[in-house]
C-alpha cells in the first residue's frame, strides 16, 4: 500500500452490525467498503432453547457471548420471564454485548478492555467457590470451548443455549478482484478467527494472494497469532473488536 494512498477499508462485519464503525470512518475521511464475511441467522426452532430458558432460575450465572446472543436470547427470555428471576449474575463478553444487555435493565458485569473470554474469567464472581454453581452460556452454534472448560474446572456445571448460526456468504467469482481492482481496498477487518479464515478462503478461491499482503486489523493476541500463522504479512492488533479500538488501529495504518 502506498504511503500516500487514501485508506479504503473493507469492513467485514455481519450486516447491520457495522453502522457505528462506518460512521466513525466517514468522520475521519476513511473510505468504507461493506461486504460481510459472515452472516448471522436464528437457529431453526426445535424447542431446545425454550426448554433451557424455562429453567433460567436454576442458574447462578448467565453469560452472553455477543450482542447477537443478547438479541436472540433476551427475546426468548422475555417470552417466558416477564419478570427476570432473582439471584442471577448476568455477564457479558465485551462492551457492546454489555451495552445491549443493559437495554433490558439488567445489572451486567463484563471483563476489561480486551473483551474476550480470558478477561471475563478474571472476574471474582467466576472464580471457584460456592457461589459458582450452574452457568448458562448464551451463544451461537459452535465456537470456542475455552470458557466452559475453565468454568467446569472451577467446579461449575455449564450448559449452552445456542441461539443463532454463523454462515459464510456465497459470493460470485471475482468478488475479491472487484474489491481490490475496482474499489481500491487496501486494508481490511477480521473481527474473529472465523472471519479471518473466511476472507482468506475467498481470496484463495480467486488466487488473490495480495490479501495476505494487505494490512488486516484483528482483535487481540489470539486472532493476531492466527493471522500470522495463516501468512498475513501485516497484522495490526487492536485491543478489542470495539469501534474505538478498531479506529485506533486503523489510524496506525493511516499514519
Amino acid at each position: 500500500m502506498s504511503a500516500n494512498a487514501p485508506l479504503q477499508f473493507w469492513v467485514t462485519r455481519p450486516e447491520g452490525t457495522a453502522d457505528e464503525l462506518t460512521q466513525a470512518c466517514e468522520t475521519q475521511g476513511i473510505g468504507v467498503v461493506q461486504l460481510p464475511l459472515m452472516d448471522i441467522s436464528p437457529l431453526q426452532d426445535d424447542g431446545v432453547a425454550a426448554r433451557i430458558v424455562m429453567d433460567l432460575d436454576h442458574y447462578s450465572h448467565v453469560i452472553f457471548i455477543s450482542a447477537n446472543a443478547v438479541r436472540y436470547g433476551m427475546g426468548l427470555i422475555e417470552q417466558y420471564w416477564p419478570q427476570l428471576p432473582l439471584g442471577i449474575r448476568w455477564m457479558a463478553i465485551g462492551a457492546a454485548t454489555a451495552s445491549a444487555l443493559q437495554r433490558y435493565d439488567v445489572d451486567v458485569q463484563a471483563g476489561d478492555g480486551t473483551m474476550n473470554s480470558e478477561a471475563l474469567l478474571e472476574l471474582p464472581t467466576l472464580q471457584a467457590g460456592e457461589h459458582l454453581q450452574r452457568v448458562l452460556i448464551m451463544r451461537g452454534a459452535g465456537g470456542r470451548e475455552h470458557l466452559a472448560e475453565v468454568l467446569t474446572q472451577r467446579g461449575a456445571r455449564v450448559d449452552y443455549c445456542e441461539l443463532y448460526q454463523r454462515t459464510v456468504p456465497d459470493y460470485p467469482q471475482g468478488t475479491v478482484a472487484h474489491l481490490f481492482d475496482k474499489l481500491g481496498v487496501n486494508c481490511w477487518l477480521a473481527s474473529s478467527a472465523e472471519t479471518l479464515q473466511n476472507g482468506l478462503a475467498l481470496a484463495a478461491s480467486e488466487g488473490r494472494r495480495d490479501l495476505l499482503e494487505t494490512p488486516v486489523i484483528v482483535p487481540g493476541e489470539r486472532v493476531a497469532a492466527e493471522a500470522e500463522k495463516s501468512g498475513c504479512q501485516r497484522v495490526v492488533k487492536a485491543e478489542n473488536a470495539g469501534c474505538r479500538a478498531v479506529m485506533t488501529a486503523l489510524n496506525t495504518i493511516k499514519g
